[in-house]
């Protein structure tokens, strides 16, 4: 359920980019760690795909780690990207015009 709301919302917003990050957790998965996480990855690609969001958005990691939660709990983070600004967009205000001091001599 909470993965549907995931990709609902990713598909509401339309962000520039998505990257999904899960969790290669030996001491709950043991063996079985890097192929779990490695589903985990294509279950929730698939279904933004499914749902309209295009493949070249998303950016899928694995990285070791121990959660404090049980199994289930915290293994994948999901975060929205947006564009980083180009030249001149992030800022509306024209720049300072360069000013010469010079010294008048007094203290």
């Amino acid at each position: 359920m909470l993965v549907s709301r995931l990709v609902d919302h990713a598909v509401a917003c339309r962000p520039e980019g998505i990257d999904i990050v899960t969790r290669i957790n030996m001491g709950v998965d043991g063996d079985s760690a890097v192929a779990l996480a490695l589903a985990r990855l294509d279950g929730i690609s698939r279904d933004l795909v499914a749902r309209g969001v295009s493949p070249e958005t998303i950016r899928v990691a694995a990285r070791p780690g121990n959660d404090i939660f049980p199994p289930g709990m915290s293994e994948v983070e999901v975060s929205f990207r947006k564009a980083a600004p180009g030249a001149g967009e992030a800022s509306t205000r024209a720049p300072a015009t360069p000013r010469l001091n010079t010294p008048s001599g007094t203290i």
